[in-house]
């Protein structure tokens, strides 16, 4: 990028993909931004005055090169630096509050995250774009003190993106409730864990979830009961997992075009194997169970 581009363009061209992660990025906040490639998030936090400073990384040289120039061009030097690092293996304790992670698959976060845990670092904050299995990967976040706190959801170029907004929970605290990294729980999990009638929690499971979980379970049940739609504690927590506590009850224009296609894609699948026998038994039923969500999660627009 020359001269006179920088000049008429004060900030890196980022897509709303990317401008809605930065977005979520607190004010003031140290980042990690891993797998940066042409670092132009970190460019863009920067420029907007939203962070304090941030280390760029990357796994691949290419793309490290290309964002340490860039970082060059805009003259961030001072407040951006690049590093060479698989996930965040490199990063030092209490360098950064906050970790960008986005554009990859839902397995490869996960991976990142299991290698060298956020905690270690010192990590408050996650903010996560997954493109890919992202209803494990939320299940993988609320089993092990990832809490969801906000999400976004939007349309580009013909894809859906789910953005997550995260707070790393200090399991040390919570030791004594044991609540998130026991992956069995809701496995005990009442279908009369609340009272219909006055909304009041009488089941452990549902008050060990997540504030942003037990906030659209109730209001989820709510919306669903004054349509005489009754729903059990498992498939509410199943429709958190599936669509995001936060994206569920947001009424976006986006997660609704999401539904209505995802619900014609599963009637094209299941009409091409409902005849094909008990082989394609277990795809029939997992299709089955994603478009019963699909219906379910439309009757709340």
């Amino acid at each position: 990028m020359n001269k006179k581009e920088l000049e008429k363009n004060s900030l890196p061209p980022v897509s709303n993909r990317l401008k809605t992660v930065a977005d979520m990025v607190p004010e003031g906040s140290k980042i990690a931004d891993v797998g940066t490639d042409h670092g132009f998030v970190p460019i863009y936090l920067a420029l907007s005055h939203r962070i304090e400073h941030a280390i760029a990384m990357d796994v691949r040289k290419g793309p490290l090169e290309r964002a340490t120039l860039h970082v060059e061009e805009y003259g961030l030097n001072d407040m951006i630096e690049t590093r060479l690092s698989d996930g965040l293996e490199k990063l030092k304790e209490g360098e950064a509050d906050t970790m960008i992670c986005a554009g990859m698959g839902g397995p490869l976060m996960r991976r990142i995250l299991e290698s060298n845990s956020p905690r270690r670092f010192g990590l408050k904050t996650l903010i996560l774009e997954p493109q890919s299995e992202i209803m494990n990967f939320r299940i993988f976040l609320r089993e092990n003190g990832y809490e969801i706190q906000k999400e976004d959801f939007l349309l580009e170029d013909g894809k859906y993106y789910p953005v997550i907004k995260a707070h790393v929970i200090d399991l040390v605290e919570q030791d004594n409730k044991d609540m998130y990294c026991n992956k069995t729980y809701l496995d005990n999990m009442t279908d009369t864990s609340i009272d219909t009638d006055t909304g009041v929690d009488t089941d452990i499971g549902i008050s060990m979830l997540p504030d942003s979980y037990k906030d659209a379970i109730f209001e989820t049940r709510k919306r669903l009961k004054d349509k005489n739609i009754i729903v059990t504690d498992s498939q509410l927590v199943r429709l958190c997992d599936r669509f995001g506590p936060c994206i569920l009850l947001s009424g976006k224009a986006d997660f609704k075009s999401f539904l209505v296609h995802g619900n014609e894609v599963c009637d094209t699948i299941l009409s091409k194997i409902k005849d094909a026998g008990k082989s394609h038994q277990g795809r029939f039923d997992q299709i089955s169970l994603e478009q019963a969500d699909i219906k379910m999660a439309l009757h709340l627009f």
